[in-house]
C-alpha cells in the first residue's frame, strides 16, 4: 500500500514541473583543435545588472523562453557564471601502464566569466606560461626547454571573490615568495611575531634554512 501511494504521489507532481526551455550550449574555450580538460562551472550567489562581456550594459534585460519560442520572462539582472579550464596542445602516451600520465604540452589555465546567464564569456588566460620554460631536459646530448605545462585547476569562491590555483611546470623563481622585496619579507615576520606564531622575527630571514620557523619565507627546496 505504502508503494502504491508513492506512485500516485509522484503522478500528480509531474504536471507541476516548470518548462526549463531549449537546450543551450556554449563553447567557452573556442579551440577546437586544443583539449580542453579539467572544465567546470560554478555560480555566485549574487546578481549584477546583466551586461555582455564587453562589458556594455543590456538595457532590454536578458529575454528567457520556452520550447515553442515565446517569451516567459525578462530580467534585467543576472548571476555571474565562473568557468575554470585547461586549454593548449599535448601530446599523450597510449601504451599499457600509461592511463594516468597528463601527458606533455603547452597547457595554460584559463579562466571566464559571464555576466548573461552564459550567452557570452569573457576568458582570460591565467598562468601564461604555456610558452615559458623554467628548467631543460635532455634529448640525447642536447638540453632542451621544457614548457611550463599546466596539469589542472582548483577554484574556491566567497561572495564576489573567486580564487583559482593551478599545478604547473613552471616556477619562475627559486622560492615561492621570489616575487617579496627584502622589506616586505620584514614585514610578513613582523606580523607572525606580532601574531605570537614565532619567537624571533629575524629568524625568518636569516638565511638559515634549516633552524628556520618560517618555511614560507624560507624555502628549504629553493
Amino acid at each position: 500500500m505504502r508503494y502504491f501511494l508513492l506512485i500516485i504521489l509522484l503522478l500528480v507532481s509531474i504536471p507541476a514541473f516548470a518548462d526549463d526551455g531549449p537546450i543551450f550550449r556554449k563553447n567557452v574555450s573556442s579551440t577546437p583543435a586544443y583539449e580542453t580538460d579539467h572544465a567546470a562551472i560554478r555560480m555566485l550567489p549574487l546578481y549584477v545588472p546583466a551586461q555582455a562581456s564587453d562589458g556594455t550594459l543590456l538595457e532590454e534585460g536578458i529575454t528567457y523562453k520556452d520550447t515553442d519560442g515565446n517569451v516567459v520572462e525578462t530580467r534585467e539582472y543576472a548571476r555571474p557564471l565562473i568557468t575554470y579550464y585547461t586549454d593548449g596542445p599535448v601530446e599523450t602516451i597510449d601504451e599499457e601502464g600509461y592511463g594516468g600520465f597528463p601527458g606533455h604540452g603547452h597547457r595554460d589555465a584559463y579562466g571566464a566569466v559571464s555576466l548573461d546567464d552564459g550567452a557570452t564569456w569573457k576568458r582570460t588566460n591565467l598562468s601564461q606560461s604555456g610558452d615559458l620554460s623554467s628548467f631543460t631536459i635532455r634529448d640525447g646530448k642536447k638540453k632542451i626547454p621544457y614548457p611550463g605545462d599546466v596539469g589542472r585547476t582548483f577554484v574556491s569562491s566567497d561572495g564576489n571573490k573567486v580564487l583559482v590555483i593551478w599545478v604547473s611546470r613552471y616556477a619562475g623563481g627559486g622560492q615561492p615568495n621570489y616575487a617579496m622585496t627584502d622589506d616586505e619579507r620584514e614585514l610578513v615576520a613582523a606580523h607572525l611575531l606580532s601574531e605570537g606564531r614565532i619567537d624571533d622575527a629575524s629568524a625568518c630571514t636569516d638565511g638559515d634554512l634549516i633552524g628556520t620557523p618560517c618555511l614560507y619565507l624560507e624555502d628549504h627546496f629553493s
